[in-house]
């Protein structure tokens, strides 16, 4: 299973749970894969921070539609990481 589809099996049964203490904040965790900006080309550096930013904010839109009010990402998501 890849993680798109384990990301909307999770929304689905977030949607179909009723939310027995509507007191409690509806929090989004998202795990995804960034591609490193650590090369020594500049223009390859800014277009993977650009394509890094596109995906947040694609999950950042997706989970506040659903009413998400908190939504987490792996440390260093926006930059990348390449660790050996």
């Amino acid at each position: 299973m890849n993680i798109h589809a384990l990301l909307a099996a999770c929304v689905l049964f977030t949607q179909s749970t009723p939310d027995s203490n509507p007191g409690h904040l509806k929090m989004g965790l998202v795990n995804l894969k960034s591609i490193h900006s650590a090369s020594g080309n500049p223009d390859a550096n800014k277009a993977n921070l650009q394509a890094n930013l596109k995906r947040h904010l694609y999950f950042i839109d997706k989970l506040a539609a659903e009413g998400v009010e908190f939504i987490g990402f792996p440390e260093l998501s926006i930059n990348g990481y390449n660790f050996s």
